[in-house]
């Protein structure tokens, strides 16, 4: 005859009361952690911008919103409100991160969007799962609609920003013409002074110290080129993704005690071509600005393909 086996004890349940307030809390720490982060990167990265974080409010706000009503006696509330802001959030996010690396934003500006958008499934799940966790109460579905309608105004309000965000290509193009114009006509302002085009774009900076213009130092433009590269520079930042280059005349010219040349071109090309800027230009003494979508450095014989007037 076998022994009696002894009945197996199953470990005690978790209290539903306290597995309930643990999904609060991880709802309230993900709100938290979205409320931080979008702020956080309205302070940084559009701290120029007036208004600074304020102009992020309504996207930042709704999430302490959440914070305080799964704190206070509107439990469901908070929680409709999660869920509304991260299907609201989520897309958005998405096309920002995408938009902050075709513009090469820094590695802080990329790593907060990416925290936020994935965050926002993460909070969607846990509040679902958390709501339904709570008992039904009368007069849920209102709850549920008004805060849907709010993640909804939220969203049309961060499209419309989004909308009017500048196109990357564009900005660069526009930025390189309008560079290429400034120097023409600096160039321009240098013969009528000196009698001859510059021998190196360096001719037109500024002299060192108070010194007075001359044919080396013009004082008509400031360019970030070098004396171990006169004539070249790259121009950075928003708008900006170009190399310039000048290429003097065949040969020099004198006019007084100025060394300088009778013709020069000046060309601009992208420095990615395809995520900088699909076409170069190029000027020349005439004052002509032309160019080309093909992807080499503009000549004579490629710009035939476009003008720009």
């Amino acid at each position: 005859m076998g022994s009696p086996t002894s009945p197996t004890v199953a470990p005690p349940a978790e209290p539903a009361g306290i597995s309930r307030l643990r999904g609060r809390h991880l709802v309230a720490s993900l709100a938290l952690i979205s409320l931080i982060t979008i702020f956080a990167l309205d302070a940084y990265a559009g701290g120029d911008s007036k208004g600074g974080p304020l102009v992020s409010t309504p996207f930042w706000l709704p999430y302490l919103f959440v914070i305080l009503r799964l704190r206070g006696k509107k439990p469901k509330s908070g929680l409709a409100l999660a869920v509304a802001m991260s299907f609201a959030m989520f897309l958005p996010a998405v096309w920002l991160v995408h938009y902050a690396r075709s513009w090469d934003a820094d590695w802080l500006t990329q790593a907060g969007l990416i925290l936020v958008t994935a965050v926002q499934p993460i909070l969607a799940v846990a509040a679902i799962l958390a709501w339904r966790s709570l008992p039904a109460n009368k007069g849920q579905w209102r709850t549920i609609i008004a805060n849907a309608a709010y993640a909804v105004i939220a969203l049309i309000i961060l499209t419309s920003f989004l909308w009017d965000a500048p196109n990357r290509i564009a900005e660069d193009e526009r930025s390189a013409i309008w560079l290429l114009q400034t120097i023409q006509k600096a160039a321009s302002s240098y013969s009528t002074q000196f009698g001859v085009y510059p021998a190196h774009l360096t001719a037109l900076n500024a002299s060192p110290g108070d010194g007075k213009a001359n044919c080396s130092a013009a004082s008509l433009l400031t360019l970030a080129v070098s004396a171990s590269d006169p004539d070249g520079f790259e121009s950075r930042g928003w708008g900006g993704g170009y190399i310039f280059e000048y290429e003097p005349g065949p040969s020099l010219a004198s006019s007084g005690d100025c060394v300088g040349t009778k013709t020069y071109r000046l060309r601009a090309r992208p420095k990615i071509f395809g995520k900088t800027g699909r076409r170069s230009f190029l000027v020349d003494e005439s004052g002509a600005l032309r160019s080309t979508s093909e992807n080499q450095p503009p000549t004579q014989a490629t710009l035939t393909v476009d003008r720009v007037k």
